[in-house]
């Protein structure tokens, strides 16, 4: 068994194939990292390539499957590794390794989850976004320390999970949706035993303006599907887990299609998504809705408050604030 499979879907990446293996020989060379690429019914040249990459680089498995999504690809590459941890990452982006043996080490003793740093750079200029290193102090290897797990993100491409971690009930990823990372990484964090952060930019993620999630504003009904997915299976650790539930509904879903107004979102659109939104929200219980705010700020509170009370004008607000606090930064 290898110590660490690298799970990567695939869908017309033939553009990103040659930079992306570059990035991962380092790890390659040390014997014990399996690359698990999954062919998710791309129409361009991916499949041939893929399969030439696997002649020459026996670490390599290559499965080739009907186009059915980012969840079911990454559970189908799961479920053909062999490794002891599972690090699912995107093909059009970048592994920063340049010492496979040192980082593996990492992966020692019975930690269960490896937050890596990583970057986002934009694709079109190349500039560098920002730099994010997950190191807590106090916190390293106890999760019980840790008071709320939106601050480490959703996504799984910067978390590394053991085996058995990502096996048990609900911690596979959702099939059929976008936001599959955000239904189970904050269940990762609530279950693992110990969490290792590392303290180096190990991941170069590419923002890009036709992401399928930034770019699209018909998938509202995914994220709450995704969420209601997070709650049912963390109901036992609401503290931590809700305010997750909180910032996408209010501080990321809601101002983002604001922010779409006239740029790919109508007004229907958003209305529908605050609708939706507010939907769910009033149907949580009131003793969990508490437990889901009682860490953001006072104002905050009462934003939430407002929204859910029927200020379906202030996300807009919310989303002017960003673009200026962007504007200024950039």
């Amino acid at each position: 068994m290898s110590l660490l499979s690298i799970v990567v879907p695939v869908y017309n990446g033939e553009a990103y194939l040659d930079a992306f293996v570059d990035s991962v020989t380092p790890l390659l060379a040390t014997g014990q990292v399996q690359l698990v690429f999954v062919n998710d019914g791309s129409t361009d040249k991916t499949g041939s390539l893929l399969d030439e990459i696997a002649l020459y680089q026996p670490s390599v498995v290559v499965l080739h499957v009907p186009n059915g999504g980012q969840g079911k690809a990454k559970n189908t590459g799961a479920l053909a590794a062999v490794g002891q941890f599972l690090w699912f990452v995107d093909v059009d982006d970048l592994l920063i390794v340049a010492s496979g043996p040192a980082f593996l080490l990492q992966l020692a003793g019975d930690t269960d989850l490896v937050l890596v740093g990583y970057e986002r750079v934009d694709v079109d200029s190349g500039r560098v976004l920002g730099q994010y290193l997950p190191a807590t102090p106090g916190i390293d290897g106890m999760p019980k320390k840790i008071s709320r797990f939106d601050v480490y993100g959703h996504s799984a491409w910067n978390k590394i999970v053991r085996r058995e971690l990502y096996l048990q009930s609900g911690h596979a990823f959702l099939e059929g949706v976008i936001h599959e990372d955000l239904a189970v990484v904050p269940l990762w964090l609530s279950r693992a035993r110990k969490i290792t952060f590392d303290l180096q930019v190990r991941y170069r993620y590419g923002v890009r303006a036709s992401s399928s999630i930034h770019g699209n504003f018909s998938r509202h009904p995914d994220l709450i599907v995704a969420l209601t997915h997070l709650m049912g299976n963390g109901d036992q650790d609401d503290a931590r887990i809700g305010p997750s539930v909180i910032k996408e509904l209010f501080f990321y879903s809601l101002p983002r299609y604001a922010g779409g107004l006239g740029k790919g979102c109508s007004w229907a659109t958003y209305m529908q998504c605050y609708r939706d939104s507010m939907t769910m929200y009033r149907r949580i219980p009131a003793a969990r809705r508490s437990r889901f705010t009682a860490q953001f700020s006072r104002a905050s509170r009462l934003y939430i408050g407002a929204t859910a009370a029927g200020c379906f004008f202030l996300p807009l607000a919310v989303s002017l604030a960003k673009r200026v606090r962007d504007a200024r930064n950039a």
